[in-house]
């Protein structure tokens, strides 16, 4: 008995794993390591990006230690 509902859970894992899986997606074009490298102005700082939708930062000053 025990065997059988471990079976049984398994697979309704498995195909739930499927049908949600569908939906998964990778990682947007926004990671492009070709980009130049934008330095940070705190006066003028860039504008915010709508809602769900990824931004790349950028540096302070990349040459400061």
């Amino acid at each position: 008995m025990n065997q059988r509902f471990t079976r049984r859970l398994n697979l309704l894992l498995v195909v739930l794993a499927c049908l949600f899986g569908q939906s998964l997606m990778a990682q947007t074009g926004v990671l492009n390591p070709n980009d130049p490298i934008v330095i940070y102005n705190s006066a003028n700082p860039p504008t915010l990006p709508p809602a769900g939708v990824l931004a790349k930062l950028g540096e302070d000053d990349p040459y400061e230690l």
